[in-house]
C-alpha cells in the first residue's frame, strides 16, 4: 500500500501474511538506529572487510601506476634483472 505523507514523500507499507493460516505475524523486534561510527566499527570488525580494503588499495595502486605512468618501465625491468641476477649468484654460491 503506497501513501503520500504530509511532507510530500511517498511511503510504502508491506504486510507479510503467514502461509499456514493467513494471520499477520506480530513483530516484537525494534529496529535501532546506528550512527555512522557504529556502522563502520561493525563493518570493519570482520577480517574479510579488511582483506577487501587491502585488495582494493593494491589494485587501484597498480591501476594508478599503469594509467599515470608513475614508473619508468625500462629502469624497472633493469632493476628486476639485477635482482634476479644477484639472487641467482647467491643460489649458485650456496649450491656449491
Amino acid at each position: 500500500m503506497a501513501e503520500i505523507t504530509a511532507e510530500g514523500r511517498m511511503s510504502t507499507t508491506t504486510t507479510i501474511i503467514d502461509g499456514k493460516n493467513g494471520s499477520v505475524p506480530t513483530t516484537s523486534m525494534k529496529v535501532g538506529k546506528k550512527s555512522v561510527t557504529e556502522d563502520l566499527v561493525t563493518t570493519f570488525s570482520s577480517p574479510a572487510a579488511w582483506l577487501l580494503v587491502v585488495a582494493l588499495i593494491v589494485t587501484w595502486s597498480a591501476v594508478a601506476i599503469v594509467m599515470f605512468d608513475l614508473v619508468d618501465y625500462k629502469a624497472f625491468a633493469e632493476f628486476l634483472l639485477m635482482i634476479s641476477a644477484v639472487s641467482m649468484r647467491k643460489y649458485l654460491i650456496y649450491e656449491i
